[in-house]
């Protein structure tokens, strides 16, 4: 139920806030909609998915058809949805594929799109299918988390930031209320300081100093994970969460849908909100959860982890995938750590 729930989650989030995305701000968006934002507009005909929720299943669909990542394969995927529809796509994310269809390998073509001052967030909003693929395999999740993410987006803090969702994402499926300090003990010694500076802030930071609306950093990579985090360690309820964040302001539709997937890894559905969709989808939306997951085994009872028995981290090598289309061979583990923290940096708007 829970798996079913995180493709549903985040397909109903970004749906609910795709009509707020543009606005800016929360006067903005209460100008917009005097009555709040409560039901899910319908999708425009011969484009069903927005850019969010597009990427995630044509993801899924390749995880559940090759059975294992192929970074061609989902690329491809990517590019001829870009082709034929690409409703809501960001810049970076375009730029790169573009150089895919230009015949660039996909890693470069994400080395080449990396622009320094766009930490953007089309990496994580995507990413939460390789959790149901691999929730089982830790170390696995993490590295291809970071391979997805790097076709489109090389900068750590967003390879690092769609390894950190899918490791809370893991956390949430097990059951595992705790899953802060759990993926705060995995990334501390080597993801960049901003990001876990962000989830750091998590258990005890106030909704209003959430930086949702921060002014000339809509869609920054690491306020998404903060404000997904946050939603799902605060706000017990998904449609309020959801509701709260499509009204909220900043990157609408990306914060809901990651939040949204997230929020149903550890609940069931909120029928009002999923009933807002129509049943083929709905069906398609739970089918392909269950055939990402169709190879793993039943999700295990939570573990109780002996924090004296860990030792530290003492691995030195990027976690990114570095080569020509090849993930780097030193990379054997999900300890592998990255260089000293990056600082923080504002992305440009729409940079998804």
């Amino acid at each position: 139920m829970r798996a079913r729930g995180a493709l549903l989650g985040l397909v109903v989030g970004n749906q609910l806030a795709v009509p707020t995305e543009r606005l800016g701000t929360a006067e903005a968006i209460r100008d917009a909609f005097p009555q709040g934002v409560r039901d899910l507009a319908p999708s425009p005909q011969g484009s069903p998915l927005d850019d969010d929720a597009a990427m995630t299943v044509l993801l899924a669909e390749s995880l559940a058809e090759k059975g294992d990542f192929d970074a061609n394969d989902v690329a491809e995927r990517w590019v001829k949805w870009m082709q034929r529809d690409g409703r809501g796509i960001g810049l970076t994310t375009q730029r790169a594929l573009q150089l895919i269809e230009g015949g660039t390998e996909p890693f470069e073509a994400g080395r080449l799109a990396h622009n320094a001052r766009a930490a953007s967030n089309g990496a994580v909003m995507r990413c939460i299918p390789v959790a149901l693929r691999y929730h089982d395999n830790v170390d696995k999740m993490v590295r291809v988390s970071t391979q997805q993410a790097a076709i489109t987006h090389a900068d750590q803090r967003c390879t690092w930031g769609a390894a950190a969702v899918n490791l809370a994402a893991r956390e949430l499926l097990h059951g595992n209320q705790h899953f802060v300090e759990e993926v705060l003990h995995r990334l501390q010694s080597g993801a960049p300081r901003a990001l876990v500076e962000a989830i750091r802030r998590v258990p005890w930071e106030q909704e209003g100093d959430l930086p949702i609306s921060v002014g000339g950093e809509a869609g920054y990579v690491v306020h998404c994970v903060e404000i997904a985090f946050w939603c799902a360690m605060h706000r017990p309820s998904l449609e309020e969460a959801l509701i709260f964040l499509a009204e909220a302001g900043g990157d609408t539709d990306t914060n809901a849908a990651v939040a949204g997937a997230k929020a149903l890894s550890r609940r069931s559905y909120d029928l009002r909100l999923v009933a807002g969709l129509t049943y083929a989808l709905i069906r398609s939306i739970t089918s392909l959860s269950m055939s990402v997951m169709d190879t793993q085994r039943a999700v295990p009872r939570p573990r109780q982890l002996n924090r004296t028995a860990r030792r530290p981290y003492r691995h030195s090598q990027p976690l990114l995938p570095i080569g020509r289309g090849r993930p780097n061979r030193r990379v054997n583990s999900f300890l592998v750590r990255s260089t000293s923290g990056t600082p923080r940096l504002s992305p440009k708007p729409a940079e998804s």
